[in-house]
């Protein structure tokens, strides 16, 4: 054992430790004691069978009890020490006398001897207070070696032998106990003093001077305070001093030292105090053999015990985690390391997939791998939802194994996922370690392994409690700057049912990597070269992966959710796998299950405000619409709805809110509320997020194309839309949109027949107003796109154009219903309040696609009655007619370009105008002559053919543009 040598070691020790209280004697007359040196408190006096000179043993080889002497006190304080006193009988037969055995150091000698028959004549020795308290100095005088008298008893260097050395004696290497060695440590240096031809002593250490009287019965006290001394020296003195684990080994030591300084020390006490101090440096030393290995799979074991051996000081806490530390090195030695051959295709080398080539372009899971794109996963082959590279090649560097690396880049990344799985494994912590390649697209690429992953950068990189499910540590890798370089990342996986899934996955969330400058192909990454180690078993990787996924549990048991099912999530377990297993199970649907009641809290929430406004604002119908929200969150409240039953609860608050505001419409009133997402500002349909592409139709919004009800993005595309068919911010600094920050339109190549439009229940019977923002555009780059763009209520238009933009005679033949019918009912055949309130049911909005603001959105306004079934269906349609399909014939010298049709929209508005419901006056279908004169004239009277910027005279009516 380690100690073994620092117990035996010089007469020299640093006096660190406070001496214990040794039990001393004070010398009486008659009084039996053992020499005991404050120096080697380990040892016990006896003396050899050949020389009887007095020397330290061990316990075991020592028979100090034989030799206790008696102290007997002389004339002038002098002390004589006698080993044995045995009467002798003369063979004369005379008298009997006592013979006495002294203690002494014999003419031509430098030890103390004090064998039987070895010093018959007295010999006297001075005592003199030693430098601790109960020890004495021993200074030789009559009767011993002359060259000695006047000279202190010390040890020699060894701490051996009991000596007063004299200066002739060059052979014995201790002058005078304070030996200098030459650099080999074991050659002397001789201090020779050539003018008086003799040795000169070297000053003793004073500590080896201090001699104790112990009584016979106390040495083996004395010798195990020494022991303890000499080993909480050594300790101190050896270890205490490394800076990194200083702070574990003097915990230790003040945990020890109410034991040494106990006033009831015994053997079973030193033992405890001996084997807690080795237990740390049994520690110490085994995490030093564990680093000297260098290995990856050691390292969570490496740190545990580093950990422990910083605060533990518990001999039975330290020998576990030694045993945990040796336990892991020996499942490392024993080949339970590296496992990478469990998986397959592990440094993508195998381009089988592909064809056996490498590629740049859309490739489908690699051999060996599962790939999941948006939680679906890709059939064998397929390559659905990519685009853009996905796929093998030898466009990496850095961490790399063989040629290839895989990788993937599309212009938006979606929830993605490539892993494969290993079965049939031990319970325990593996560590996956792979090269990944982030570059500035930084977004949540991560390597994981089962319910463990590691992040590429920093923790403060990232958003706080981004992915939930996930036991999440972090790489600190920093981004290199360029797309090719691969660094090292590993994560420790907690396997607990034999089976480990790893990989890496990702999406385009910039905002939980708390980026603003978003661009394409956000989320990219590019990786190689997996392994796979075997670390063991670590009770505290479980621990910490069931109180994480605990701790999300309880977080999410905190969120409004359907009742029954929380009462899953409040559940706890002995067995920790058995809990792992259960919270990994809950925490998708648990997440699952408050998203569900998400729209349902955003209700409320605006409901409470709605109730609000409907007080102030004094409607009937505030008393029934606040106890609807009353009822509603008491349900919420108490977690009573299903998920199923969230949009119906939703949908139930919208109606009751819509009913308070028609039962407080009035005239003049502006009831636009009752448009649902009138300006586009509610992206749910489209994940939240603008678009140029082609999305799911608004919120709130009924889409056509061509007759036929459109409800995905899909739909859409298969009905003849393949460019721009979505909500976003518009054109920036060109006035759009009109209200708020969104606006909704179509650019196609070629524009279907579009229908966007809403069915408004329960108004009050009167006449409305309907307004919309519109944009066509005539711009130089697209052509004149001006078709039949149009808003529309009940069969009430407002085209985006003039009059004279559209030939009548076609218009009127059109199978756009709405227009048909405007054209045989306006004017003559209109709509009338009263006898002087006239009703038309085709408006124009008089705007030119061509005028310099072309690409601003134009009001639109058009006036229709709702009858006593208070329904409404509104809206904006439009068609690709025009000159070149000589079905509508626009009255335009332009020729049409690509997209023409296309649109932009916003801010649907809708006001109360009056409680008279408008009355239609029976007219012929056809009107012959209705608009016979269409002709334009100046101001001067003079006919043009085109309107410019100006105001002009038409039918009799001034026209302003």
């Amino acid at each position: 054992m380690l100690f073994a040598a620092l117990l035996v070691m010089g007469a020299s020790v640093a006096n660190a430790i406070e001496y214990p209280k040794y039990p001393t004697q004070t010398p009486a007359e008659g009084g039996q004691y053992i020499l005991c040196n404050l120096a080697v408190p380990t040892g016990y006096m006896s003396t050899t069978s050949w020389d009887g000179a007095y020397y330290f043993l061990g316990k075991d080889d020592s028979h100090y009890a034989n030799w206790a002497f008696t102290t007997y006190k002389e004339e002038g304080g002098r002390w004589s020490f006698v080993t044995s006193e045995e009467e002798v009988y003369p063979d004369d037969g005379g008298e009997s006398f006592m013979l006495l055995t002294f203690m002494g150091i014999p003419e031509g000698t430098d030890n103390l001897r004090g064998g039987k028959n070895d010093i018959l004549e007295p010999t006297s020795f001075e005592l003199l207070p030693g430098t601790q308290e109960g020890f004495y100095y021993i200074k030789a005088r009559e009767g011993n070696n002359p060259l000695c008298e006047g000279q202190l008893l010390h040890l020699n260097a060894g701490g051996q032998y009991f000596v007063i050395s004299e200066p002739s004696q060059t052979w014995y290497p201790d002058f005078y106990g304070g030996v200098k060695y030459e650099e080999d440590g074991i050659t002397p240096i001789e201090v020779y003093d050539e003018e008086n031809d003799l040795y000169l002593n070297v000053m003793a250490d004073s500590t080896s001077m201090n001699w104790a009287f112990v009584l016979v019965e106390d040495v083996p006290k004395f010798v195990l305070l020494g022991n303890a001394y000499t080993l909480l020296n050594n300790y101190e003195k050896n270890y205490c001093s490394d800076e990194e684990y200083a702070e574990g080994f003097k915990a230790t030591l003040d945990a020890v030292l109410p034991l040494y300084r106990s006033d009831d020390f015994t053997e079973d006490t030193y033992a405890a105090l001996k084997a807690q101090v080795q237990a740390k440096v049994d520690l110490y030393n085994q995490i030093l053999k564990a680093e000297d290995l260098d290995a990856i799979a050691l390292a969570r074991a490496i740190e545990a015990a580093k950990e422990a051996f910083r605060t533990q000081t518990a001999t039975e806490d330290v020998t576990t985690t030694l045993e945990a530390l040796s336990k892991a090195m020996n499942d490392y030695s024993l080949g339970l390391g590296d496992i990478t051959s469990m998986g397959h295709n592990m440094s993508f080398e195998d381009l089988s997939s592909q064809n056996g080539q490498q590629t740049s372009g859309t490739g489908p899971a690699p051999t060996g791998w599962n790939v999941y794109v948006n939680g679906n996963k890709l059939d064998e082959g397929s390559t659905a939802g990519l685009s853009n590279w996905h796929g093998i090649n030898d466009d990496c560097t850095g961490y790399k194994d063989g040629n290839y690396g895989f990788g993937l880049w599309m212009p938006t990344i979606p929830e993605y996922e490539i892993s494969q799985t290993i079965t049939g494994l031990d319970k325990g912590t593996y560590t996956i370690t792979a090269g990944l390649m982030v570059d500035r697209r930084r977004t949540t690429q991560r390597l994981f392994g089962n319910h463990n992953s590691t992040l590429f950068a920093s923790e403060f990189e990232y958003a706080e409690n981004i992915l939930p499910a996930e036991y999440k540590t972090y790489a600190d890798l920093s981004v290199v700057n360029d797309d090719r370089t691969m660094q090292e990342i590993s994560v420790r996986a907690y396997v607990y049912d034999g089976t480990l899934t790893f990989g890496v996955r990702t999406n385009g969330d910039i905002a939980a990597a708390l980026r603003e400058n978003g661009e394409q192909g956000d989320g990219w990454f590019k990786v190689d070269n997996f392994t796979i180690t075997k670390d063991g078993y670590f009770e505290q990787d479980a621990r910490d992966l069931y109180n994480y996924l605990s701790d999300q549990i309880s977080e999410m048991a905190n969120l409004p959710m359907d009742a029954e099912f929380k009462e899953k999530l409040n559940a706890d377990y002995d067995d920790i796998d058995e809990g792992i297993a259960a919270f990994a199970a809950l925490i998708d649907e648990a997440k699952q299950q408050a998203e569900a009641y998400q729209p349902l809290t955003e209700a409320l929430e605006q409901a409470w405000a709605r109730l609000v406004t409907c007080e102030e604002a004094g409607y009937v119908g505030t008393d029934t619409f606040a106890d609807i929200i009353g009822e509603t969150n008491d349900k919420y409240q108490d977690g009573a709805f299903k998920a199923d039953e969230v949009a119906a609860a939703v949908a139930l608050l919208e109606e009751a809110y819509q009913e308070c505001l028609r039962s407080g419409v009035d005239e003049g009133a502006d009831v636009s509320d009752l448009i649902i997402n009138r300006s586009f500002e509610d992206l749910s349909a489209q994940g939240g997020a603008n678009s140029d592409g082609t999305q799911a139709p608004p919120a709130g919004w009924t889409l056509r194309l061509n007759g036929v009800v459109c409800e995905t993005a899909a739909d859409i595309q298969a009905n003849g839309v393949a460019g721009w068919c979505a909500i976003n911010s518009g054109d920036g600094g060109k006035n759009q949109p009109t209200d708020g920050t969104h606006l909704w339109g179509i650019w196609t190549g070629s524009v279907p027949a579009v229908e966007l439009s809403q069915t408004l229940t329960g108004l009050k019977p009167g006449t409305y107003q309907l307004t919309a923002d519109v944009m066509v555009d005539g711009s130089s780059w697209a052509g004149n796109n001006m078709t039949t763009q149009r808003i529309f209520a009940q069969n009430v238009i407002c085209m985006y154009g003039s009059d004279w933009d559209y030939n009548p005679e076609t218009l009127q033949g059109t199978t756009s219903d709405d227009v048909y019918r405007a054209w045989n009912l306006t004017e003559n055949g209109g709509l009338f309040l009263d006898d002087d309130e006239g009703y038309s049911f085709f408006n124009y909005g008089d705007y030119d696609a061509e005028d310099e603001g072309h690409e601003t959105l134009r009001t639109l306004t058009l006036h229709f009655g709702v009858d006593e079934s208070g329904t409404a269906t509104i809206g904006f349609r439009t068609d690709n007619l025009n000159g070149n399909t000589g079905e509508v014939k626009l009255n335009t010298i332009d020729e049409p370009g690509n997209g023409y049709g296309w649109f932009k929209i916003d801010n649907f508005t809708l006001y109360y105008e009056s409680r008279k419901v408008p009355t239609r006056i029976e007219t012929p279908e056809i009107v012959t002559g209705l608009l016979a004169d269409k002709a334009v004239y100046d101001l001067s009277g003079r006919r043009v053919e085109k309107m410019n910027k100006g105001v002009y005279v038409r039918n009799g009516k001034k026209i302003v543009r």
